[in-house]
């Protein structure tokens, strides 16, 4: 039976119940597995844990190239995914806490071979790599496919007990920053922002560096970079909603 979790708010506080009973919201997580202290939180009475599991091999900080993971991606390989690392990473915490409850960080970033065919769908890093439009429709498509993908494999599982939900994450650090610091731009840029409420069917994406110039934002630009931020949610929230029919709307999915 499919673990149940969820968030309560009891006079005012925001409470984590699982399997129907109250857990402190806590838990422990490092992209250094080996030298993971799991022992130690589980001796301290802490029973959540998150692991990451990344999509890709790509740097999930586009500036440092940091890479979760150690570099190796569940969807690196077209037509193949691979789930050891990130399977790894859960024996090890389970070997420590039989009984715990894992709350997996979820990178949904795209492998290169993605970013190599669908590159009107991608974005310049500031070190000349081309990563995801985080409000690319295609990315929003394949990504969802991904991760269906994703939790149907971790439910057929013989550590489905274990997990409790999970945290969908993107972007630079994971956390939904633009991968390029610069709003995406991309070639799709221009019919994704159409699409935003309150835009013109025609609209032109404005030059936005011209801020750095002025010091003022116009009205004009000021809905442009609404729409680079706000456009993201609307990323997360598609996401979220296939993660949520995935798990029959019984655990908790979160991102940050």
């Amino acid at each position: 039976m499919l673990p149940t979790s969820e968030v309560r708010v009891n006079n005012g506080r925001v409470e984590l119940w699982v399997n129907g009973v109250r857990e402190p919201a806590m838990a422990y997580i490092t992209y250094f597995e080996e030298n993971g202290r799991y022992e130690d939180f589980a001796r301290a009475g802490y029973t959540i844990f998150s692991a990451n599991a990344s999509f890709t091999g790509l740097p999930s900080n586009p500036r440092t190239l940091f890479a979760a993971n150690s570099g190796i991606g569940i969807f690196d390989k077209k037509g193949q995914p691979d789930y050891g690392r990130f399977e790894e990473k859960v024996y090890q915490i389970i070997k420590a806490c039989p009984d715990a409850k894992i709350f997996p960080r979820v990178y949904v970033s795209m492998p290169q071979w993605w970013i190599d065919e669908n590159p009107g769908e991608v974005c310049t890093t500031k070190r000349g790599h081309h990563r995801e439009a985080l409000y690319s429709r295609k990315f929003r498509q394949t990504g969802g496919e991904m991760l269906r993908q994703f939790i149907a494999h971790v439910r057929a599982s013989d550590y489905a007990q274990n997990i409790i939900g999970y945290q969908i994450a993107g972007g630079a650090t994971q956390e939904w920053f633009h991968l390029d610091s610069n709003g995406s731009l991309s070639a799709c840029t221009e019919s994704c922002y159409r699409e935003y409420p309150g835009v013109a069917p025609d609209a032109k994406v404005p030059d936005h560096n011209r801020v750095q110039v002025s010091g003022l934002l116009d009205e004009e630009l000021q809905k442009y970079l609404e729409f680079t931020c706000f456009d993201i949610g609307n990323t997360i929230s598609h996401l979220a909603h296939i993660a949520k029919e995935c798990v029959e709307h019984k655990q908790i999915i979160g991102a940050f």
